[in-house]
């Protein structure tokens, strides 16, 4: 057995915030051949082909062959009528597709495991391709086709997705993030299946474009409908699975194939900072959900002017981040903040105070039409999945600073500080640090570069609603400043309003810290990395034979400071090279 220890890159020895912590580079030998990992479906364990399934109209074939599923989507549909797929010609034969009709499943199996990484796009980390297909509405067929952004293929289908590490246990994906499973966006052959499409597109988001807008919008994904392990319903957190079953209750579901989603990096020093230095909204970057009014570009001041105004609808300023933030991840999030004016009770119906708020958000939740942050603990209308901090003004009780979080089950981990109360026309520097080991938010802040506070630190092991059994997760997957309506408070002689507006400036957000030393054992059958893990860190492996295709390979989750080895768990490989990239607490 052969033995290499490497030691940190110079270029990351002093850098302390980096994305999931430190990349570590393992050349495991000079190569000839590609991985044999694959990141698509290497066997189908069962199937049943149900009622309805598709069938050839020209040979009455039925579109039963379990080797259309395996490997990667369709690029090219052969014969004479074939042709490149692309987004306006989906794979149609039944050498392409495996069709499971009414009452009907199917097992896949993978070679190497599906992993849940914090470096997938999106947060996503299996895509699955169907045959839907752009309508063209010009009548072009030719090569200059434009869409409306509908949709051929699919239909209406009732479906199940369960997942499985060891094909005994299986846990079911949420239905309710998978609307769209059986009519996902159509696959484009020239680009990447191991990309998925930011899940943030909608069908009006190609209306009038053609190939080079659906492309760009696309930005180099190979198309189709992206799941997020974290999806799983009433189930253990699963860090990686092998095996996925699809049973279809009703309808029809054609599947070409499923991928594995390869992690983004490495990008040794990626932070987000947003000095407003120019309009948010330019390029794209940052979305905007409600009152377009409230957030207005400063170009002379180089900042972004905000009016939280709870008479208005649900308004935010967010940020997508390229990653979900979970319990597991440390993180830090500052900003600089003055406010001009601040009125509470500005609704005679509403005397008392109300937040204004900035953090961190599951976008998804928030731009639920029934979200009410003045609801609280409220199973339907209630928010969730917040990392936030926020401030009432006094009505009363004192002015208040809240820091902490709500679960994606409602639960809420917040702490208040009072009395304590901001001054109109004073400059506050805020600091969010969340530690995953303490599993704890503490909150900074200074006043005009003074001390401010201090301000009481938040903890996941102190928090209120169910389940009882402990902090279920946050989930948080965007930067938000937040103006919340003051619709759906549950208390109408408690309820509050307010008008405010000041500026904010200096957004940053960081994740991850730095690792220390790593070794390498190759063993005969499967290849482990040995190295010195932190308790509460998080590592994975990952390997690749080009440094342009990464896949996800091993998982650890450290429960001790010790040394201790991530073995492979795809196939066996006799070349490639490895990293290793962490998130520490």
């Amino acid at each position: 057995m052969n033995t290499l220890t490497i030691a940190p890159s110079n270029a990351f020895a002093n850098q302390r915030h980096i994305p999931y912590a430190c990349i570590l580079w393992i050349g495991l030998s000079l190569f000839s051949g590609r991985l044999h990992g694959d990141p698509y479906v290497s066997d189908v364990l069962r199937y049943q082909s149900g009622q309805g399934f598709a069938v050839a109209w020209d040979t009455g074939i039925g579109y039963t062959n379990t080797l259309a599923v395996l490997g990667p989507p369709s690029r090219e549909t052969p014969g004479d009528f074939g042709g490149p797929v692309d987004p306006f010609s989906p794979p149609y034969l039944a050498e392409q597709l495996l069709s499971i009709g009414a009452g009907g499943s199917v097992t896949l199996a993978f070679d190497t495991p599906v992993f849940d990484h914090p470096a997938n796009p999106y947060g996503l980390d299996f895509i699955l391709f169907g045959n839907t297909g752009f309508s063209i509405i010009n009548g072009d067929y030719t090569g200059g086709g434009v869409t409306d952004g509908s949709m051929f293929g699919g239909g209406n289908l009732e479906v199940e997705l369960w997942v499985s590490a060891d094909d005994q246990d299986y846990f079911r994906i949420n239905p309710s993030f998978l609307t769209q499973l059986g009519n996902g966006f159509p696959t484009d052959g020239l680009g990447d299946f191991t990309l998925p499409l930011n899940p943030a597109l909608r069908n009006s988001d190609f209306t009038q474009q053609g190939y080079v807008g659906i492309r760009q919008r696309y930005a180099g994904s190979g198309g189709g409908l992206g799941v997020n392990l974290s999806w799983v319903e009433e189930g253990p957190s699963l860090p990686w699975v092998r095996y996925l079953r699809l049973d279809v209750h009703s309808g029809r579901l054609d599947l070409d194939a499923v991928s594995i989603v390869s992690p983004q990096g490495p990008v040794p020093t990626e932070k987000i900072v947003e000095d407003f230095a120019s309009d948010p909204l330019v390029d794209g970057r940052w979305q905007l959900h409600g009152e377009p009014s409230l957030f207005e570009w400063n170009s002379a001041m180089e900042r972004l002017e905000v009016t939280w105004d709870s008479s208005q609808p649900n308004s935010f300023l967010y940020l997508p981040l390229d990653q979900t933030l979970n319990k597991e991840h440390s993180f830090t999030l500052s900003f600089t903040l003055e406010l001009d004016q601040l009125e509470i009770g500005v609704d005679p119906e509403k005397k008392f105070t109300f937040p204004m708020a900035l953090g961190l958000m599951h976008m998804e939740e928030g731009l639920r039409a029934d979200y009410y942050r003045g609801s609280g603990m409220h199973e339907t209308f209630g928010p969730r999945g917040l990392v936030e901090w926020s401030y009432h003004a006094d009505s009363g009780f004192g002015a208040t600073l809240s820091s902490g979080f709500v679960s994606l089950d409602n639960q809420w981990a917040m702490q208040n500080t009072f009395p304590l109360e901001l001054v109109m026309g004073a400059v506050y520097e805020v600091i969010l640090d969340y530690d995953s080991r303490e599993q704890s938010l503490t909150t900074t802040m200074t006043e005009n570069n003074l001390p401010f506070g201090p301000i009481q630190k938040a903890s996941l092991d102190a928090f209120y609603g169910a389940p009882l059994d402990g902090f279920t997760e946050f989930g948080v997957d965007a930067l938000v400043i937040a103006s919340y309506s003051d619709l759906g408070q549950p208390s109408p002689e408690f309820a509050g309003s307010l008008l405010a507006s000041g500026w904010v400036d200096q957004m940053t957000l960081r994740t991850g810290e730095e690792i220390e030393g790593v070794e390498i054992r190759r063993g005969e059958v499967v290849t482990e990395v040995e190295l010195d893990a932190i308790k509460g860190a998080s590592y994975w492996l990952e390997k690749t034979s080009d440094f342009v295709r990464w896949e996800t390979r091993g998982f650890l989750k450290s429960d001790q400071t010790a040394s201790q080895t991530i073995a492979d768990l795809g196939g066996e490989d006799p070349h490639g090279f490895y990293r290793v990239r962490a998130l520490t607490p």
